[in-house]
């Protein structure tokens, strides 16, 4: 049984770049929506519904579109993510920027709203909570390291491919790749222990201590290489094979930035 995802979408709306107002002439055209499907795909025992997110299955919108995001989407592919109702409302209740878009767009981005779409628009006040100061600071955060990060990339583009030579590294890993990974296990399940653990707090206090501890943790300057390296000592790895997993985990970085 598949999904009429048309009939079944009671919120739908234009979301991205347009929505903010900073798409130009051809910008594509990104949708956000909510469905609720029909009581087999709740109840039965077949493949239940979450999230359409191909761009094959988007152009069944196109009719409710303006006549220049139909034009682009000719050219263009048309992209979205179409939300089961329990889905989008526990990714609101995170705070997720992605899902809010589609509850506290302007009127003008909305393109499809029957009652219960506009029901819980109207209802969008109340899965916001402190945890947007977080998710929206560490999206906004990631993005501005992404530009900070092709800026450089920009001022001052790789003259060549880097080579494992120009980090130490033999042409040959000299550490089997199964060993390797099993010590960056360990190394990583070492530094989540020492993420502290805010269960037990209020979610209120949880956030203001967790926003204190990312200000001491800033002043104190604790490189990632220094935590990598102490959490490596403290589940014994030696000293030579620390450093050789440093010098492998600076080469793949250099020839991330340099593939940018």
């Amino acid at each position: 049984m598949k999904l009429d995802l048309l009939a079944s979408t009671h919120l739908l709306a234009v979301a991205g770049s347009r929505a903010y107002g900073m798409h130009r002439p051809g910008s594509d055209v990104d949708l956000k929506g909510l469905a609720i499907p029909p009581a087999p795909f709740v109840l039965g025992l077949g493949k239940g519904f979450e999230v359409e997110d191909t761009a094959s299955a988007m152009d069944v919108f196109l009719p409710l579109l303006t006549d220049e995001e139909r034009e682009v989407s000719r050219t263009t592919k048309l992209e979205g993510s179409v939300f089961e109702l329990r889905k989008l409302l526990g990714l609101a209740l995170d705070c997720n920027p992605h899902v809010l878009d589609v509850l506290f767009c302007r009127d003008e981005e909305v393109r499809l709203a029957t009652p219960i779409g506009r029901e819980i628009r109207e209802a969008r006040q109340l899965v916001l909570s402190q945890r947007a100061r977080y998710t929206f600071g560490g999206y906004a955060t990631s993005q501005l390291k992404r530009i900070q990060t092709h800026r450089r990339w920009l001022l001052d583009p790789p003259k060549a491919r880097p080579a494992r030579a120009d980090f130490g590294l033999p042409d040959t890993p000299a550490i089997p790749r199964d060993h390797l990974l099993a010590a960056e296990a360990a190394v990583k399940k070492q530094l989540e222990v020492w993420e502290p653990d805010f269960s037990n707090l209020d979610p209120s206090e949880a956030l203001r201590v967790r926003d204190l501890l990312a200000t001491s943790i800033a002043e104190l300057r604790l490189a990632d290489e220094e935590r990598y390296r102490r959490a490596a000592r403290w589940v014994g790895l030696g000293d030579n094979l620390v450093g050789v997993m440093l010098n492998e985990r600076a080469y793949k970085a250099a020839v991330s930035h340099h593939d940018q």
